[in-house]
């Protein structure tokens, strides 16, 4: 039982760690929507308050994912799936579709060969 149990836990490490890494990219991504909207900010100053509150949005849900714990995820992602199916499968295959283009141009970066 308390190999289950230290496997568990390494899990749960590893998973706390990628949603800290996560939390970080969305933050990044957050700076940079920013810094286009201070771009826009002369010529389309409206424009760039919406674009401005979106990269808002990106921060606060960067904040509430460092703050969440991996099993209050699970637990949500599960009530989602039971109750909104619909938003659960096209979230699901929006997921898979960002990672394997993801996995797809890290793999091409890594690989002299295949540019």
């Amino acid at each position: 039982m308390g190999e289950i149990q230290d496997i568990k836990e390494q899990t749960l490490r590893s998973a706390e760690q990628q949603k800290d890494a996560g939390a970080d990219r969305i933050g990044g991504v957050a700076e940079v929507v920013h810094g286009v909207a201070r771009e826009l900010e002369g010529e389309f100053p409206i424009g760039a308050s919406y674009v401005h509150q979106a990269a808002s949005q990106l921060e606060a849900g960067a904040t509430k994912l460092r703050e969440s714990r991996i099993e209050d995820l699970i637990k949500g992602v599960g009530n989602i799936a039971r109750t909104q199916p619909a938003v659960f499968f096209g979230g699901a295959m929006l997921a898979g579709v960002l990672l394997s283009r993801f996995l797809k141009s890290s793999s091409d970066n890594r690989d002299p060969s295949s540019r």
